[in-house]
């Protein structure tokens, strides 16, 4: 089996390169990066599409989900909190982006049983 390493950050905005958009030149410097303004507010598609046209097809992001699914609802299947997780479902297919981040409070307790009654 092959593995591939990818190398990259959480965010592009502290890249910082004189008079240069910001995730262009991060894009040319690193391999993915994970959106993680995606877990404080939910991106709009026509941002996250505007992200994915200003980067090389290869480039790979990943998306930190919403903390309303981790944070304030803690895994539990609520109205919000599925909405929340399937606009960053939305977000994924417009980056292109194989892979959501669950980051989760120190004091959730995550088990088979929490996971299988969200997803």
């Amino acid at each position: 089996m092959a593995s591939e390493v990818l190398i990259g950050a959480g965010g592009w905005q502290y890249f910082i390169v004189p008079e240069a958009d910001r995730l262009k030149a991060y894009s040319r410097v690193f391999d993915f990066v994970e959106v993680n303004s995606s877990f404080y507010r939910l991106v709009p598609l026509k941002q996250a599409a505007y992200w994915r046209s200003r980067v090389p097809d290869e480039f790979v992001f990943t998306v930190k989900c919403h903390r309303a699914v981790t944070h304030i609802h803690r895994l539990r299947p609520s109205e919000p909190a599925v909405q929340a997780f399937e606009h960053c479902v939305k977000i994924c297919r417009v980056l292109r982006a194989p892979i959501i981040v669950l980051e989760t409070p120190a004091t959730l307790s995550v088990d088979g049983r929490l996971l299988r009654s969200f997803f």
